[in-house]
């Protein structure tokens, strides 16, 4: 199975069926509370939810382990520069490395946090949400429902964009086109080669985008409307404050 960010796997666990303004929320506490945390045992235990998390979503971690590559490469330079101190000259110590994992497991854990709320909830989901936490802009005049709409449509467009750009640049690669041969300027017109396809398909995506948003009236109406029920239920709401609750022991673990 291949992840991409904006990927959702379908299912029917109970993280699934969460209320995305729920998962959202406490994604967000979830998030402060890790940068306040600075004990090992408290970490210990904020990983230990997130894993009962991923458990409860019946997601395959194996994927996000993979889609996670980079990330290791930035947590890796984290440790190495915590590990050494220059003085005269490189000297490993300990301590640095110690505080180096720290931070290191500390973004493990606010990534996959992430991906988990991305993999269990959809973008139409994701955008409902956001609708409602911007709703209280309108009384400033906000454009609330345009920026929501700009916001999926590109959450729609990255994927079919990434998607465009691969096929192009395994095109180009067909004909023998110098990616990783030649000078530096060779390369470059390789790649620009690649990306002007791209550009250009964005554009025509774009235009039959506005006339599909014309034809259908967009914004003939100033307040939009919801098939969607906007209530919490029961189960979201109580998924909301038990992890309220263990966000909050959380901080009183790590201050001890």
């Amino acid at each position: 199975m291949s992840f991409r960010f904006t990927t959702y796997v379908p299912g029917t666990s109970c993280v699934h069926r969460l209320d995305a303004r729920v998962k959202i929320a406490l994604l967000g506490v979830y998030s402060l509370v890790l940068i306040f945390l600075d004990s090992w045992l408290a970490l210990a235990v904020a990983a230990a939810l997130l894993v009962v998390a991923w458990a409860l979503s019946h997601i395959p971690l194996t994927g996000a382990l993979k889609f996670a590559i980079p990330v290791y490469v930035i947590v890796g330079i984290s440790i190495l520069v915590n590990s050494f101190v220059f003085d005269g000259g490189f000297t490993f110590t300990l301590a640095g490395f110690l505080r180096g994992l720290f931070f290191a497991v500390r973004i493990l854990l606010l990534v996959f946090a992430v991906f988990l709320v991305c993999f269990s909830t959809t973008a139409t989901d994701v955008m409902r949400a956001l609708t409602s936490f911007f709703s209280p802009l309108r009384a400033l005049r906000v454009p609330v429902d345009d920026i929501v709409m700009v916001l999926s449509l590109t959450l729609r467009f990255m994927p079919l964009v990434a998607e465009e750009f691969i096929q192009v640049r395994d095109a180009q690669w067909a004909r023998g086109a110098p990616f990783s041969e030649g000078s530096f300027g060779v390369r470059i017109k390789a790649w620009t080669a690649t990306l002007l396809p791209v550009l250009a398909g964005m554009f025509r995506r774009a235009d039959r985008l506005a006339y599909a948003l014309d034809a259908r009236c967009y914004g003939a109406v100033p307040s939009r409307t919801s098939l969607h029920d906007k209530h919490i239920g029961a189960a979201s709401l109580a998924a909301l404050v038990g992890g309220l609750a263990l966000c909050a022991g959380l901080v009183l673990l790590s201050a001890l």
